[in-house]
This record gives structure tokens, sequence and C-alpha cells, in this order.
């Protein structure tokens, strides 16, 4: 599920009814939107997003600072994204320091790009925002969010974009659904293995929102499963990134209901939702898994991974998002 977005250098002058505005907080960007040209947008979610087409020759930390800052003065809820505009730059220390600033204090970063340049740099908390002026509304591979049209080509004085629904945008509202709904939203991209020949469920070691603490975080900080409290019917997205295979060779990927051992654990009851996908010309599989299935309190839920290959792969990115709503 995505919603559809528009950004532009300048407010436009008659903004589209979609659901997402993404505006300009600071950087090397030509203006910096003021509160009233945001509080003016039509749109009910936001991005902020902060330019940085030059990161070879600043600072990613005061970078950092001057993104949070005008988070905070212009009301951005913690937990909820900024994106990190690269333009077509690539520089991996810039971007894992910037990113690791910006989660510190309560955020996440979805990293901005040409489609060219972008799956270059290091993935960040909040996932990839790839351009791809295709005319058509479409997801990149691997990206949460694709810019598909610039002003130009729409003959307007907006870009379009999709956003996926996993991505945790300020929301303006709060309506009866949000009342309702317990959403949980992970991270993971710490190279976690997959054996070969062999299954494991993702650790999540970001926990991006959690307001009914249905997550439960080990002693080393990583978290398998999502604890529901009772019986919910349960919207999944996960956008999962692997590396290390053959050319063309398969991994299933799932949403795992888990049941008790009867000894105080956890097995696997059932896969919900299992999905085949195979490997690109790079050996890379980046894909996005949506489900929507019943859960209870004796079924904690998990994204598994199975690897039926002779060798090992490598989770290089994850992001989960899962509602749960009440019956």
């Amino acid at each position: 599920m995505t919603k559809r977005m528009y950004d532009a250098a300048d407010p436009p002058a008659h903004p589209p009814k979609w659901e997402v505005v993404a505006f300009y907080i600071g950087g090397d960007t030509p203006h910096v939107w003021t509160a009233e040209e945001i509080a003016a947008q039509p749109a009910r979610y936001r991005l902020p997003i902060y330019v940085r087409s030059n990161p070879d020759s600043h600072d990613p930390h005061v970078d950092a600072a001057e993104a949070i800052a005008q988070l905070h003065a212009f009301g951005a809820p913690r937990g909820c994204a900024v994106s990190l505009d690269l333009e077509m730059a690539v520089n991996a220390s810039y971007v894992r320091a910037f990113d690791a600033d910006i989660v510190a204090a309560g955020y996440v970063t979805v990293e901005y790009g040409s489609l060219s340049a972008i799956f270059r740099n290091p993935r960040t908390s909040g996932g990839v925002w790839a351009a791809h002026y295709t005319g058509t509304p479409h997801l990149e591979p691997g990206s949460v969010a694709t810019q598909w049209a610039d002003d130009q080509l729409l003959g307007t004085d907006y870009d379009a974009s999709l956003i996926d629904d996993s991505v945790p945008l300020w929301d303006t509202q709060h309506s009866q659904e949000d009342e309702m709904a317990a959403i949980s939203s992970l991270g993971a991209g710490d190279g976690q293995a997959i054996p070969a020949s062999n299954d494991a469920s993702l650790q999540w070691s970001k926990v991006f929102s959690d307001k009914h603490k249905f997550v439960s975080p080990g002693k080393d900080g990583k978290a398998l499963s999502v604890y529901p409290d009772g019986p919910y019917w349960a919207v999944a997205d996960a956008i999962v990134e692997l590396h290390g295979f053959k050319a063309g060779d398969p991994v299933d990927i799932a949403w795992t209901r888990m049941k008790s051992d009867g000894k105080g654990g956890w097995v696997i009851g059932d896969d919900a939702w299992r999905t085949t996908f195979h490997a690109n010309a790079d050996g890379v599989v980046r894909e996005q898994l949506s489900a929507q299935f019943g859960v209870d309190k004796p079924n904690p839920v998990r994204v598994r991974v199975y690897n039926p290959n002779a060798y090992p792969i490598t989770v290089q990115g994850a992001m989960a998002k899962l509602t749960l709503l009440k019956y």
C-alpha cells in the first residue's frame, strides 16, 4: 500500500490533493520552507527534507544537528521520518554518521537520490527514496519511495512520488482508526547471516514505533517478535534486502505466526503469508512483502527468511510495519 506525495523547492501555487507533502528544512536547498508555508499545505502527512548534495565538504554531525533543530522547531513528532537529499552524491561515511545522529534523536532517515547513485550509499534507517522519471507511478525494487516524475514532466510546479505505507510519516491528524490501531514499526540492517539450507527470523535492531509495547528486545537489544495482547486483524508490510546470492537463485520471505512450544519458548505455527523471490543479476534480492491475516495473544508475529541455497546469505537491510486492528 502506498500514498501519493508531492514536493517542491517552493510551496506550489496549487498543490494537489494528495496524502503527503515533502518540504525543505535546510542544507543546500534554494528555499527553506516557513512554518506558515508548511501549515498551508492540504496534505495530512508530512516528510521534511534536508539537502546535502555536496557531502564531501560538510560535517555530517553539524548537518544532522541543524536538521534535528529544525524538526524540533517545526514540531515534528519523535519517530517520524526525515529525508536526506543527496541528489547524485555518494559518501558512505557521511550517510552513516548523519543517520546515526538522526536515529539517536528519535527520528529515522529516508535517503533520497537518483536511481543511478542512491543504492551505492549505505542503506539508512528509514530506507531509500529513489528518483526515476518514468512518468508512471511506481516503486523501484528495494525502495520505500520513488519519485516517478519531476515538474517539467508533469507540467506543474511540483514533483510526484509514491511512498510506501511502512514509512513512519509525520501525521497531522488522529483518526478513529489510528486510535483503534496498534502500530509497531521496526528496522534491521546489521548484516545478519542466514545460514546455508536454513531459515531464520529477522533480528530487529531498531524500534521506530511501538506505543502499545508489543515489542520486547532481548539482552542484546534486538527483537524477534511482535506480541499482540489479544485478537487483531494484522495489516503487515515488510521491505527486505538480501545479499550474497548467485543470480537467479531463490529465497522465501514470510510473515510467520509463532506458537508456544510448551517449554517457555516459541516454534513456528504457520506462515500466514510466504512468497518466493529470485536474486537479480547482482546477486541481490530487494523485495516488498505485504499481507493481511488474523493474530491472537498466543501468536507472536515474525518476519522469516528461508534460504534453500547451499551457501549463506546476508540481511543488508529491512523495515517492517505491523498495524493491528481490533476485531
